[in-house]
């Protein structure tokens, strides 16, 4: 039972299973077409390589990103002690009329001036990656393909 639902990729909700006996299954009225649809859609390994590949697509956007220049904002909200005392008065300096509220900000541009190839070589490492899985995708397509060809015909 366990092993049937993990299967379907449904979760088990307390169903009981009642089996019966079965003189003939029936016959499968769907085309060849139909079929791979099917697979296509419902298939795991499918539905794991197209995330890997929208992954791949997002990381190839990130690594292009790396040439644009970044711009960056903080902004600060705290206490300022106005009148910081020596050792001899130390204890005034924790009375609260030392004390006034204090803001602080700050921005920073940084532009990727010269980066040695570097930016370029990880944008053609997430491309050659992105081939990858498209070529992973391309094999457990056909391997499915060929699969229901040959389960077709039985």
């Amino acid at each position: 039972k366990i092993e049937l639902f993990s299967s379907m990729g449904i979760k088990e909700n307390g169903i009981d299973l009642d089996p019966q006996e079965i003189d003939s299954t029936p016959i499968v009225k769907f085309s060849i077409v139909e079929l791979n649809k099917l697979a296509q859609l419902y298939y795991p390994k499918m539905a794991i390589i197209q995330l890997q590949k929208k992954i791949s697509k997002l990381k190839i956007a990130i690594e292009k990103a790396e040439r644009w220049p970044k711009f960056e904002i903080q902004f600060g909200l705290g206490f300022r002690n106005t009148g910081l005392k020596g050792f001899d008065k130390f204890e005034e300096n924790f009375e609260e009329t030392n004390w006034e509220i204090a803001a602080s900000g700050f921005f920073r541009i940084t532009f990727p001036i010269y980066s040695g190839g570097a930016v370029s070589a990880k944008i053609d490492a997430a491309i050659n990656e992105y081939n990858k899985i498209v070529y992973q995708e391309r094999d457990i397509l056909l391997n499915l393909q060929k699969q229901i060809r040959i389960d077709f015909r039985k």
